[in-house]
């Protein structure tokens, strides 16, 4: 093992056990809405209401577009690897 790698591993094992702790130490409750208070927005969305959050809107309404978009942009990362990609030198 090269002596480069050893502090990535320390380094990447650090932030996989803070964010284990952060993830394990926090209260995950089954209704995200109990207990908090809220104002009705100027706009017309409902906290309690879970259709008329932006998300659902989004993948509702736009769920084809949304797929378009994925595959666009993931050509786009499969083509930006291609792109740099170092050529060998043919001798």
């Amino acid at each position: 093992m090269n002596k480069r790698v050893i502090p990535v591993l320390v380094l990447t094992g650090a932030l996989v056990l803070v964010f284990g702790a952060a993830v394990l130490s926090d209260e995950w409750h089954s209704d995200l809405n109990s207990g908090v208070p809220y104002e009705e927005t100027p706009w017309g969305i409902d906290p309690a209401d879970p259709e008329s959050s932006i998300s659902y809107q989004l993948f509702e309404n736009f769920g084809p577009l949304m797929l378009i978009l994925a595959l666009l942009l993931f050509g786009a990362i499969i083509g930006g690897v291609y792109i740099s990609k170092e050529e060998e030198d043919e001798k």
